[in-house]
Order: C-alpha cells, then structure tokens, then sequence
C-alpha cells in the first residue's frame, strides 16, 4: 500500500521584502512505496535489512537563486521522484566482536522545475540537491577484558557519500565531490560502571573537500563548508 504525506506550505520568513514574505509556498505532498526483506542467519549472528522505495512528489518545496530578488528564496518546485535501494547487515562474531556494514543507491530527479535559476532557467531532469548516488559506510567493535582493571571497548568506523550537487542547476560548480570520513574511538570503563574515559578522533584521514557550498551568478562568489579537520576528544563521564 502507498503511504500519503504532507509537510504544510507558508511564507518565506527569511525574505527581506514585503512582496516576496507575503508570497505563499504550497504544501509538499509525497506518495511513497517502499517494500523490504529482513532476515536472520547463521544462528541469528548475522542480521539484514534490504528495502526499496520509491517516492513521488508533487510541490516539492524548495531554496532557489531568484535573479529579479537577487537572493535566495522559497517556492516549490512542480514534480520529482527518487527511488533507492538500502542494504544494512550487523554481524556478531563473538560476544565481544562485531560488525556492521551497509550500503545504498539513491536516484533522486526533478520532473518539472521551471525558473530554478530564474525566467526562462529550468531544472527539469537535473539530480536533486544533496542526493548523493551512493553511500557506504561500516564499522567493527571489540569489547577486550583488562580484568582487574574493568573493560575497553574499541570502536572504529567509516563513512563514504559520493558526489552531489548543492544546488538544483547542476552546474559544474555546484557539484560536491565524495569523500570518506574515518572516525574511531576507546573507551574504558573501570570495574566501577560509575566512572569513564573515552578518546574518540574524529575524521582521522583528514578528509578535506567541501560537504556543502553556495554560488552566486551575480556577483561570482562561491561560500563553501568544510568538515571539522582530523580531531580528537577525551571525555570523562561520571554518574551516581
């Protein structure tokens, strides 16, 4: 059965002149089919999820350049749809090891996106904003005994998101590359639960290509983000 939902439409309460704060957004509908498949094996050590979607959306409510404003505003664009396939497993090799592993393709386009980039701009066939293709991602922990002196559990973890683009006219400077993030952590719990210590680093390769970033026609001005560089963090937890 296909699942309805809405988010309501409104005003642009960013908007900086009376016009274009008093011009209304409709509200965004969208039609989803999704079906799946779970499964348990090898003695229920290993755990899968497969699910496939599709969604149809009418009014998608959108962020797009306006040439005659000269900024960003919102609107909705008339037709898209996206449809995927995700697959996540969890394997238990011990009780004190694991993995975890998933993975997914997204096709995400917009049907009928006029004025995008103003009169005349359209976006029609062009990939949605931050719909990356591809996704991976994984992870293993490891609970080691120190006896005595409590537990350390080991955790490392990695993520990869393929190219995207930032805005809906796809153009070569709207596109954000994919990269992968590395991040892993330690954490020791003494024989008293009441007490801990974890290091955590996070982005440990140093992964430095834009995750976001904004063009400006006009004035030929790209504002990009960066994730945080490689980092580490120590934390104490305590608790009564």
């Amino acid at each position: 059965m296909p699942r309805l939902s809405f988010k309501s439409g409104g005003f642009d309460n960013r908007a900086t002149r009376i016009d274009l704060a008093t011009l209304p957004f409709n509200p965004e509908k969208v039609t989803t089919y999704e079906g799946g498949l779970k499964a348990t094996l090898f003695g229920r050590a290993l755990r899968s999820n497969l699910a496939v979607f599709y969604n149809d959306y009418r009014d998608l409510q959108v962020s797009f350049y306006d040439p005659a404003y000269v900024g960003s505003r919102r609107g909705n664009a008339g037709k898209a749809h996206s449809w995927g396939v995700e697959l996540e497993n969890d394997l238990h090799l011990s009780k004190r090891a694991s993995l975890q592993a998933s993975g997914g393709y997204l096709k995400a386009v917009y049907d009928d996106y006029k004025g995008a980039g103003g009169k005349g701009i359209d976006a029609d066939g062009n990939p949605l904003t931050n719909a990356p293709k591809w996704s991976v991602s994984g992870g293993a922990n490891y609970d080691l005994p120190a006896g005595k002196f409590g537990d350390v559990k080991v955790s490392l973890n990695a993520q990869y998101q393929g190219s995207f683009y930032t805005a809906a006219l796809a153009r070569p400077q709207d596109r954000g590359p994919g990269q992968t993030f590395v991040n892993g952590a330690i954490t020791w719990t003494p024989r008293d639960p009441s007490f801990q210590i974890r290091v955590e680093g996070r982005n440990i390769l140093g992964a430095d290509a834009p995750v976001g970033s904004s063009y400006t026609p006009t004035t030929g001005i790209y504002y990009k983000n960066y994730a945080d560089p490689a980092t580490v963090l120590v934390s104490f937890k305590i608790s009564r």
